[in-house]
């Protein structure tokens, strides 16, 4: 079961323990409203995304829910949506990649789609 969730997610590294996303996801809500008092909205929009995604709490659409996610907090703090367009779809899945251990790249790339 691990392989198969590992291999939908496309990612190289591990995903949680299916027993582990109940305490990850209410450790992910606790953090909502911290990152709305001390972050930007565009940073605190790019950590909800990011944070999700590496939960993974689905078996599939978890970047399509982490992108609503994602845009409906933007909405809330009266920011437009951040639209990711083809053409950089490929910076966008490196810079998520690369935010399991630095997320400033990822921050900046949906700085600049906002």
């Amino acid at each position: 079961m691990l392989k198969i969730l590992e291999e939908i997610s496309r990612s190289k590294y591990p995903l949680p323990k299916p027993q582990e996303i109940g305490a990850l996801m209410q450790g992910f809500l606790a953090k909502i409203p911290e990152w709305r008092k001390v972050k930007h909205p565009a940073e605190a929009a790019a950590l909800v995304h990011k944070e999700f995604v590496i939960i993974h709490p689905f078996v599939d659409g978890n970047g399509r829910v982490a992108r609503l996610i994602m845009n409906l907090f933007l909405l809330q703090e009266g920011f437009n949506i951040a639209i990711i367009p083809p053409s950089i779809r490929a910076e966008y899945i490196a810079a998520l990649e690369k935010s399991h251990y630095d997320d400033r790249d990822f921050i900046h790339l949906i700085a600049r789609m906002v």
